[in-house]
């Protein structure tokens, strides 16, 4: 079975501001205590397509019958390319958070 396939396609949108996302509902219907997981993809996932930030990590967790995340609501959001998550300079390395301005 091919899990990506269990995400709905879905767009944020506010203010001229755009963000594909998929969802992944849990298999028994949301619960009370149900958790909910932000993945959030590498830098070769970004894109416009709404399918390459499900190639890498969340297939491979879903294919165990026993994983937690087929009873979680999974939000799976693509940073557009020409983006990034964080406004760091990918050529120093680590960071710390408190050495960054807010993107």
């Amino acid at each position: 079975m091919n899990y990506t396939d269990t995400f709905d396609f879905a767009c944020y949108e506010a203010d001229g501001f755009k963000l594909n996302y998929r969802i992944h509902m849990p298999e028994n219907g949301i619960t009370e205590n149900a958790p909910m997981v932000l993945f959030l993809h590498g830098a070769g996932e970004r894109g416009d397509d709404n399918c390459l930030q499900l190639r890498i990590g969340l297939d491979v967790a879903l294919a165990w019958d026993e994983s937690p995340l087929h009873n979680a609501v999974i939000i799976a959001p693509q940073v557009a390319l020409e983006d990034r998550w964080v406004r760091h300079d990918w050529g120093m390395g680590n960071y710390d958070m408190s050495q960054l301005e807010e993107s």
